[in-house]
C-alpha cells in the first residue's frame, strides 16, 4: 500500500520538447527531484527539481539537495495499482510549495515496485517570468503561440532513491 505522506529524492530521466508536440521529445538529461505527497489524505503532489544533474559515482542521492522549482499536482485517482494526479497551473488557495511554483498542464502517476516508488509525469508549460518583491514569479500563459522560448513539454521518469539527508 502506498503512503498518504512521504518526502523522498527521486533519480529523473527527463526528456523534453516542443510545446505543440507532446508526443515528441528527444532532449534527455538525468537529475535529481525531491518528491513529497502531503495534505488530507494525501492529496497534494509536489514535484521540485533540485538543480543538481545525478552523477554516474552514485546511486543515492548526494546530500544538500533542495527545491528549486516546484510543480504541484492534486489527487484524481488512486486504486490498488496506482495513484494518479493532476498538475496545475494555479496554486489552490492556501497552498504553498517550496521554491518557485511552476504552473504546468499534465499528469502524475505513483507506482509502488519491489524497490520503491516509480513516478511517470507528461506534462507541459508557458510561462512569462517576473521579478516580484525580490522573488521570482512565473505566470501561466494559457495559448503560447510560436515561437515562444518559455514552453515546452516534457516527461519525467523518476525512481526513488535512498537519500540520507531526507527530511
Amino acid at each position: 500500500m502506498m503512503k498518504n505522506s512521504f518526502r523522498i529524492a527521486m533519480c529523473n530521466s527527463l526528456r523534453l520538447g516542443p510545446y505543440q508536440e507532446p508526443d515528441a521529445s528527444d532532449r534527455t538529461a538525468l537529475e535529481w527531484l525531491i518528491v513529497e505527497r502531503s495534505g488530507p489524505d494525501g492529496k497534494i503532489l509536489t514535484i521540485s527539481d533540485t538543480g543538481t544533474p545525478k552523477s554516474s559515482d552514485s546511486e543515492d542521492a548526494p546530500d544538500g539537495l533542495s527545491e528549486n522549482n516546484s510543480i504541484l499536482g492534486l489527487l484524481a485517482e488512486a486504486d490498488e495499482a496506482a495513484h494518479r494526479f493532476l498538475l496545475v497551473r494555479h496554486s489552490p488557495p492556501g497552498v504553498t510549495v517550496p521554491g518557485t511554483f511552476f504552473p504546468a498542464d499534465g499528469t502524475a502517476q505513483f507506482t509502488q515496485g519491489p524497490d520503491g516508488l516509480r513516478l511517470r509525469v507528461f506534462g507541459r508549460h508557458a510561462h512569462r517570468a517576473e521579478q516580484v518583491n525580490g522573488k521570482l514569479v512565473l505566470h501561466d500563459v494559457p495559448f503560447p503561440q510560436p515561437p515562444f522560448d518559455n514552453a515546452l513539454n516534457w516527461h519525467f521518469d523518476a525512481d526513488e532513491r535512498r537519500w540520507v539527508n531526507a527530511s
